[in-house]
């Protein structure tokens, strides 16, 4: 779409969770994560310093997965014996 020619693309991802919380340790921590940590890589040849980040910036606002961690979504469940 922006013309950029990508060699690579490497994410890491990291997160933290405080065991008390989904083992019921203590009731006062949630059994969720507390954080997440995303590093994007972005390897290019021929695209320039700003057309990296302009592609970077482009994908996280994007990003299904940036949008559902960063504002949530409904989540429906039931119980079937």
């Amino acid at each position: 779409m922006l013309g950029v020619q990508l060699d690579g693309i490497r994410i890491e991802t990291e997160g933290d969770v405080d065991i008390r919380g989904f083992t019921s340790v203590s009731e006062k921590v949630r059994p969720g994560a507390q954080e997440f940590r995303i590093n994007v890589h972005l390897g290019s040849k021929t695209a320039s310093k700003e057309q990296l980040e302009k592609l970077y910036e482009l994908g996280k606002k994007l990003s299904p997965a940036m949008d559902t961690l960063t504002h949530g979504t409904t989540i429906k469940t039931t119980y079937k014996r």
